[in-house]
């Protein structure tokens, strides 16, 4: 094992670059721009690091009804990463130049094959920048290996699930989107403004600090206690724009030391695709 705790420092990663077993993953990615992260990644990146599109690797097809970043299927997502040179025992760390509101995707889909060692990069390529750490701009050629995990090993909610969960009080959802989009004030991607009737406001930039990397776990743990009070970690739900961001409330909310939440993968891009599901605004 190479890293004790889910989440890196930048000088953690620099002293172990050249570890074997080592994988990183660049997952930088504009949702309006989505040629910009690939494009940042050949301008430089961490050394060895494999380049992870949002869109074409950490996500399946877009179906009418699917929201906007459907789960890739399993033998897809493992067929990626044997070709990244990746399999059960590598140790993967992600990053991206948000906080890891990208990044903790790609954490998510590993824990959800039963990957043991996959962390975060805290505060990402910007405090790889910030401590001085090398950039290369060659993409490196990695053998291929068989990536075999097991997937299912985090629990997913679609619509039907959520909209029985909030009927029967089972669930609370918490909703990683900004407080202007939950409010339906702005929306500036999906077709439809506002949230789920019953959801909670918990947009993940709480859950870092201002320089970008996580609050510690005492914080996280204050900030997450009045939503989730004396709920187990089976309760809750989070979501967000498409299950991108929801992510990184997970990983917090693990971080904080709650055990993991559940995904609505579709999330709110799934919500309002039937056009007759119930939208609230504030």
């Amino acid at each position: 094992m190479i890293f004790e705790s889910a989440l890196v420092s930048p000088d953690q990663l620099a002293a172990q670059l050249g570890s074997s077993g080592l994988a990183i993953l660049d997952c930088r990615f504009d949702l309006l721009h989505p040629d910009a992260g690939q494009k940042a990644y050949l301008e430089g990146h961490i050394p060895g690091a494999r380049y992870a599109n949002l869109d074409q690797d950490l996500a399946g097809p877009v179906g009418s009804a699917s929201g906007r970043h459907p789960l890739p299927a399993a033998s897809e997502l493992q067929r990626q990463l044997g070709v990244w040179g990746i399999d059960r025992h590598s140790t993967v760390v992600a990053y991206d130049a948000v906080g890891g509101a990208i990044a903790a995707r790609a954490w998510w889909l590993l824990k959800w094959l039963g990957h043991r060692e996959a962390v975060l990069l805290d505060g990402g390529l910007p405090a790889w920048r910030a401590g001085n750490h090398p950039l290369e701009t060659a993409t490196a050629e990695h053998q291929a290996r068989h990536y075999i995990g097991m997937p299912g090993q985090r629990r997913v909610y679609d619509a039907a699930a959520i909209e029985a969960g909030l009927r029967d009080g089972t669930i609370v959802l918490l909703d990683a989107r900004d407080e202007r989009r939950f409010r339906g004030q702005q929306e500036p991607i999906d077709t439809a403004a506002g949230h789920v009737p019953g959801a909670v406001n918990a947009p993940f930039q709480h859950n870092l600090s201002a320089d970008g990397r996580f609050r510690p776990a005492a914080a996280l743990a204050k900030l997450y206690a009045p939503m989730i009070g004396d709920r187990s970690a089976d309760a809750v739900v989070c979501m967000c724009g498409s299950g991108v961001t929801a992510c990184h409330n997970i990983f917090a909310i693990e971080q904080a030391g709650y055990g993991s939440p559940s995904l609505y993968a579709g999330s709110w891009s799934e919500w309002i695709s039937s056009g007759d599901r119930p939208i609230a605004t504030l």
